[in-house]
């Protein structure tokens, strides 16, 4: 992150904007509150994580109470039913561009700036080669 949103409001929000948007790709999340928490020990634990994680899908279904509502699979539901799950590598991220224009008002900074979001999905060789083949 640019040093101009590091311990501010804007900061902060593009920060979370950046974790919700992976954790509905990949289909859970940790509350805020742990998030914070978590900088202070760092614990890894995969057990510990797991037991702090909280399921996306089942969380949409708790605020509908309609399971026909919520047409949901993150990343890791489809790559668990894929037949070719070791086949590729995925990868998401938001870029952010700030040019050197800057506003100025009182003691406020308006940079120009703006946000885009990008993926990456790659086919192994081994892969590319078969689907080369058929």
């Amino acid at each position: 992150m640019d040093e101009y949103y590091k311990n501010t409001l804007t900061g902060n929000i593009l920060t979370f904007i950046d974790y919700y948007l992976k954790c509905y790709v990949n289909g859970g999340f940790f509350k805020e509150e742990f998030i914070f928490n978590w900088q202070n020990n760092r614990n890894i634990n995969r057990d510990f994580l797991q037991q702090n994680i909280i399921d996306f899908k089942k969380y949409l279904y708790d605020l509908t109470l309609n399971p026909n509502e919520i047409n949901y699979c993150s990343i890791y539901d489809l790559y668990q039913k894929s037949e070719n799950k070791n086949n590729y590598v995925s990868a998401f991220r938001i870029i952010g561009n700030i040019k050197n224009d800057l506003k100025y008002y009182k003691n406020l900074i308006f940079p120009k700036c703006s946000y885009f979001t990008q993926y990456d999905f790659d086919i192994l060789p081994n892969w590319q080669a078969e689907i080369n083949i058929n």
